[in-house]
């Protein structure tokens, strides 16, 4: 997910309408049964438990070196639970559920799965912290091993409920799943997170109450803004102003990164033939709306396989880890046969009367040695099919 997945959404299907009269009626019939009377600091405090949940789904978290955003979301009802105890944390899951399924906007039918897995495991949370003689309202380090066994429970449901999801809606193995939802680097850091939050939200709770909470939560919010500033920046720099590909910074950086785990990199260079001819006939705006219409095709050609770079001037950089040579010349044709065929504005006044360009294919370790050997290579390429025929593909060769 990434922050853009919570956005409005003007689509209401009926299941919508349906999960949040039914959300919403079982907090309401929760509150009816469970809370005699209803204490108004209780149902305070559940509904800025609610609020904070929510705030976290409007700016995802952010964090050095994981590739997903966080939610600390257990955080909050880790905290519910143990201190106002399972039914008012239950009603925080009930309030925040109609948030998520309205607020995401492609892949709503998620949200779905997302309060019924959050409902149920810190509902196997609170049973752990019971069992190992956890009292909810009563806040000690005397309790340690009951707030640890509540997180033990929480993950235990967690690998049982997240693969049984994602294995009735995908092909992927059992295996895949383990590894890639509930093992991998990345959910275990969620998880360690979650914890640290956790804590530190209920000892917060212990001596400020309810404040403490907020407090914690807006502090966490402003670090968040701040990482989230920097890294924005940083990917700003990583980009090319005019076509919005990744630029020649990002290109070295990201070679470099390739060669030191030891893949295997094919890497194409994209040369647009005769662009001098375009820009000095048809104009330099017209010239800059060309770069952009290519610069987009291609970067949908390659998609998720690999990144596409502004090498400089009409010129394209194209890194394709895990590729064989041959399988990297073939994507290449496809790119040039989709540029060739494509009609493009003014482009009456090219040679052929067609827009097309010339690609150069190297390869590592396969024909090249090291970084500067393989963008050497792919340049040599790219450059005798330009002082050729033009509007070709070639890989490197030692007679190139």
């Amino acid at each position: 997910m990434t922050p853009t997945d919570y956005a409005r959404d003007n689509h209401m299907p009926p299941a919508k309408v349906f999960f949040l009269i039914v959300a919403w009626g079982a907090f309401a019939l929760l509150l009816a049964v469970t809370f005699h009377p209803i204490l108004p600091a209780q149902l305070l405090q559940m509904f800025i438990m609610a609020a904070i949940t929510i705030s976290f789904y409007l700016a995802l978290w952010l964090f050095p070196k994981f590739p997903i955003p966080v939610v600390p979301n257990i955080s909050i009802l880790f905290v519910a639970a143990v201190v106002l105890g399972r039914f008012p944390e239950l009603c925080i899951v009930l309030l925040t559920a109609p948030f998520l399924i309205f607020g995401m906007r492609h892949v709503w039918r998620l949200a779905l799965f997302f309060p019924a897995e959050d409902a149920l495991s810190t509902m196997f949370g609170y049973v752990g912290f019971k069992i190992f003689g956890g009292t909810a309202g009563y806040i000690s380090l005397s309790q340690w091993g009951a707030y640890l066994a509540f997180w033990a429970a929480y993950f235990i449901a967690n690998i049982v409920l997240i693969p049984a999801y994602y294995s009735a809606g995908t092909k992927k193995t059992l295996k895949a799943i383990y590894l890639e939802q509930i093992l991998s680097l990345s959910a275990v850091a969620m998880n360690i997170i979650d914890l640290i939050f956790g804590f530190i939200m209920i000892f917060a709770m212990k001596d400020m109450g309810i404040a403490g909470v907020i407090f914690i939560s807006v502090a966490l919010w402003l670090v968040n803004a701040n990482y989230r500033f920097l890294l924005r920046s940083l990917l700003q720099s990583q980009r090319d102003e005019l076509t919005g590909l990744h630029n020649r910074r990002y290109f070295t950086m990201t070679l470099e990164k390739h060669f030191r785990k030891g893949r295997e990199i094919s890497l194409l260079m994209l040369d647009l033939d005769n662009f001098k001819t375009y820009n000095d006939t048809c104009g330099h705006v017209k010239g800059d709306k060309l770069l952009q219409e290519v610069a987009q095709l291609v970067s949908a050609s390659v998609g998720s396989r690999g990144a596409v770079c502004r090498y400089g001037g009409e010129e394209f950089a194209i890194i394709l880890p895990n590729m064989p040579v041959r399988d990297a010349f073939a994507h290449a044709e496809r790119i040039r046969r989709a540029i060739s065929s494509r009609r493009f504005a003014g482009m009456e006044v090219m040679p052929h009367g067609r827009i097309t360009v010339s690609i150069g294919v190297a390869s590592y370790p396969e024909l090249a040695k090291d970084v500067e050997q393989l963008i050497q290579q792919a340049d040599e390429a790219l450059y005798k099919v330009k002082f050729k025929n033009k509007n070709e593909s070639l890989i490197y060769s030692s007679s190139v």
